[in-house]
């Protein structure tokens, strides 16, 4: 799966799929992926538009300086939980055995930024996410926790609180937040399932 971030740029990428394939003993993984197709440069404009504007909405009390700063830190996380989970594919997808401890370092690195996200974007308690919390997928396996947090990032990014042409309800903002702190719990239990996973068996 290719996650393009246009970060020169600013540029964000909408929404990406994966679907894996079973992985064959010895573990040489495989994968085929669907890429939705981005939208225009254009739209994509319109949206950090709309997270700008959102983001002084969130705050009202704040100065100019600090929500542009906010909305610095909520662009910087968007496009970060996307590059962390196209290094999680491709981590593990590519080479003859699976780098566990680099997918818990992209998962540990997902997680923080995630919660951060919610926590400028969504007005969160971050206090409520200490320690990994929650983790109620923590026993899937690491291939399934990495296909379905492609798939929540995939539709939370996708969302339409982020297209600018879209009028948005209270129910699509709460979804919105709903799937992100999906991620957040995906992101903790790919951290743990990937810590296991990397310890010697001696």
């Amino acid at each position: 799966m290719k996650i393009t971030i246009f970060g020169v740029s600013g540029l964000i990428l909408l929404a990406s799929v994966a679907v894996f394939a079973q992985l064959p003993p010895p573990p040489v993984p495989s994968v085929e992926t669907e890429v939705r197709d981005a939208n225009s440069g254009r739209m994509r404009e319109l949206q950090l538009e709309r997270f700008r504007r959102d983001a002084n909405k969130l705050r009202p009390t704040e100065t100019s300086a600090e929500a542009e700063m906010r909305f610095a830190r909520i662009k910087e996380d968007f496009e970060g939980i996307q590059k962390l989970q196209s290094g999680i594919v491709k981590t593990y997808t590519t080479g003859r055995t699976v780098d566990f401890d680099r997918i818990q370092r992209f998962a540990a690195e997902m997680n923080k930024r995630a919660v951060r996200l919610g926590s400028n974007y969504f007005g969160w308690d971050a206090d409520e996410f200490r320690d990994g919390r929650p983790q109620p997928t923590s026993k899937k396996s690491v291939r399934d926790l990495i296909i379905e947090l492609d798939k929540r990032l995939g539709e939370f990014v996708g969302s339409p609180l982020f297209r600018d042409h879209v009028v948005v309800d209270a129910a699509e903002n709460t979804k919105a937040e709903s799937t992100l702190k999906r991620v957040v719990a995906l992101s903790a239990a790919l951290n743990i399932a990937a810590a296991k996973q990397s310890r010697p068996s001696n």
